[in-house]
């Protein structure tokens, strides 16, 4: 709305005199008056007017009743965050694409010979980590999806005009990406938009705002704002592999793993180098002088590994942990019966040996690891495997770990470990480091994501008010919200699903509370082995909360759909693979002209060529 200055005719209506001469002297016909009357005439006048008109500001078109960019600037509207990597610095994929938006994932649409192809981005954003804000809006719309996506332009200019609704509410500085669009039933669709400023915005405000979306934009049925954690994915996070990231509301934080220090300290654990001021005194070598008529017996229970028919010994985990699962009390320790169980190859095997004369020594060779890979993975366990160099008088570090949090820790001196008792559909972490003689080499990680199928869900509570504890996971809000919750969903299921629920084979985890009234955002796990449809099951667990007895939920707002694992960052698959989404899961394939070493568990263990490796082009994980 604006003032403008503008020529009106107006159309003028004048009263004229004028006299007219008639008899006034009765029967004396002789005698005359003068006599005055008057007219309307009209008249057309020009006048310089100032009114307010309502129209789009300089930049924008009008698109039905609302503004929008015009398509000669759909780079701006359709673009995915990161950049294309060089020309040179990776191979064309089977996706052809126009936009971003065309592209699966975070994946970018880029040129290459002439060809527009879907590839991953070469970098992440120049996004700060000091003052900036990121977060994801999900705004439903009332539209059927099919009809949208069957028009010719329906997509591009839905795309478009969200980016102006968003960007005006805001009223901030703010880029706006396309992320996904997806059906919502009954006849809507919910878009997925990142919200990248470079100013520090606030949840509860950026909320607010797009709130104001519901009251003057009739299509638009829901609007939902939530945090994104960037360490969940590579594409938004800059951290160096050598450095742990921290998700804060908004942004995140970097910083270098012990033993590591920052080359770049006004970015804070983007680029991490070993800290030689670390190292040990240097000392003589040691020495190795193998022992003579010892004997040395098995301290533990083993069993014969039929990879190499190696002996493997057992030992079963004491620690608990605490975790979110759906059962019908609240979320509780897990016993140690169900804690992680360790299977590695014996430390000491029962052997005699037996040395003649004495041996030279033996210096002691320098720790190193070239390879780590997984096998047998199920829902519940799965192997780990290692190759080194040198064998002799070497001993590993294998450490499991979940996110930031580390399961168990142990020592070997084999080249193989099974880790049983896990949770399925989870991303997990090993890190194995070989130590030799005192001195500790080069860590190597692996992820391994147990087996599950995996659907998100979410619910909007309209008779609870949104406080800012329910943004912090450890808060004493968060964890009664999230007991109760799972408590009334518990109370109305049927005993069919309570039973899958009792057993393990399904799970409901609560990751995150939004404003509005609060918005609650599940994760719903199957372990393999269940057999029921998912879809059904995942609508039957969101159906009970709808009879709880204390939430109110909106059933206008409430939907589940599936878990995009490649998007997400939720995923096992090697930097030199392609992550391919599909319902419920996802497949992994190695890259063209990569090398795929393990093709039991295809696209994990990928060995990319020398251009692949010296380009940069690989995905971080």
């Amino acid at each position: 709305m604006h003032n403008k200055t503008r020529n009106v005719s107006v159309l003028v209506m004048h009263t004229v005199p004028y006299t007219v001469i008639k008899p006034c002297g009765g029967w004396l016909l002789w005698k005359t008056c003068t006599d005055t009357l008057y007219r309307t005439i009209h008249q057309t006048e020009y006048k310089t007017m100032m009114e307010q008109v309502t129209g789009c500001c300089t930049g924008y078109v009008q698109v039905g009743h609302y503004c929008a960019l015009p398509v000669s600037r759909s780079v701006e509207f359709t673009a995915k965050p990161g950049s294309c990597p060089s020309a040179d610095g990776f191979f064309p994929r089977s996706e052809d694409c126009e936009w971003d938006m065309d592209c699966p994932g975070w994946q970018k649409c880029c040129q290459r010979s002439g060809r527009s192809v879907c590839s991953d981005p070469a970098s992440s954003t120049n996004h700060s980590e000091n003052g900036g804000s990121r977060f994801n809006a999900t705004v439903t719309v009332k539209t059927d999806y099919d009809e949208l996506m069957s028009n010719e332009r329906g997509h591009l200019d839905h795309t478009r005009l969200l980016q102006a609704m968003v960007t005006g509410a805001l009223q901030s500085d703010v880029s706006v990406y396309y992320l996904s669009s997806q059906p919502v039933h009954p006849y809507r669709t919910a878009t997925s938009l990142l919200i990248d400023c470079n100013n520090t915005l606030s949840l509860y405000n950026v909320t607010s705002k797009l709130h104001h979306l519901l009251k003057h934009i009739l299509e638009v049925s829901s609007v939902t704002v939530e945090d994104v954690d960037e360490c969940e994915l590579s594409a938004l996070r800059r951290c160096s592999t050598q450095a742990h990231c921290n998700n804060t509301v908004g942004s995140y934080h970097c910083a270098c793993h012990q033993g590591y220090i920052d080359v770049d300290p006004n970015n804070p654990g983007a680029h991490c180098t070993a800290d030689i001021r670390m190292a040990t005194t240097p000392e003589p070598p040691l020495t190795y002088l193998p022992p003579i008529n010892t004997s040395y017996t098995t301290a533990f229970n083993s069993t014969q590994d039929p990879v190499g028919n190696r002996t493997m010994g057992v030992f079963n985990s004491t620690e608990t942990s605490m975790t979110t699962a759906l059962s019908n009390t609240s979320p509780v320790p897990h016993s140690s019966t169900d804690a992680p169980q360790w299977t590695g190859p014996a430390p000491h095997s029962s052997a005699s040996t037996t040395v003649e004369s004495l041996l030279p020594t033996t210096t002691c060779s320098p720790p190193i690891i070239t390879s780590v890979w997984s096998a047998n993975v199920t829902g519940t366990s799965f192997c780990v495997y290692w190759s080194s160099q040198f064998q002799t008088n070497q001993t590993y570090q294998v450490v499991l770990s979940k996110r930031s949090e580390v399961i168990h820790s142990c020592k070997t001196n084999q080249t193989m470990m099974e880790l049983r008792g896990l949770q399925p559909g989870v991303l997990y972490n090993v890190t194995v480091t070989p130590q030799s003689c005192g001195s500790q080499g080069v860590a190597l990680r692996i992820m391994v994501k147990t087996d599950a199928q995996t659907l998100d869900a979410t619910v909007r509570l309209t008779n609870i008010q949104f406080t800012a504890d329910l943004q912090n996971t450890s808060s004493q809000a968060y964890q009664i919200l999230t007991k109760n919750i799972t408590e009334e969903i518990y109370k109305s299921l049927s005993p069919e699903i309570k039973a899958m629920v009792d057993s393990g084979q399904v799970r409901i985890e609560i990751r995150r509370f939004s404003p509005g009234s609060v918005v609650v955002n599940f994760t719903i796990i199957f372990s393999p082995s269940q057999s029921q449809d998912i879809s059904n099951v995942s609508t039957a667990l969101l159906h009970s909360l709808t009879n709880s007895t204390i939430y109110t939920v909106d059933q206008n707002n409430t939907r589940t759909h599936d878990f995009d694992e490649c998007a997400s960052g939720e995923n096992d698959c090697s930097q030199w693979a392609t992550c391919r989404n599909i319902l419920g899961s996802y497949t992994c394939v190695c890259l063209e002209r990569s090398i795929d070493n393990n093709p039991g568990r295809p696209g994990r263990d990928c060995q990319g060529t020398a251009s692949q490796m010296f380009s940069g082009k690989h995905r971080l994980h």
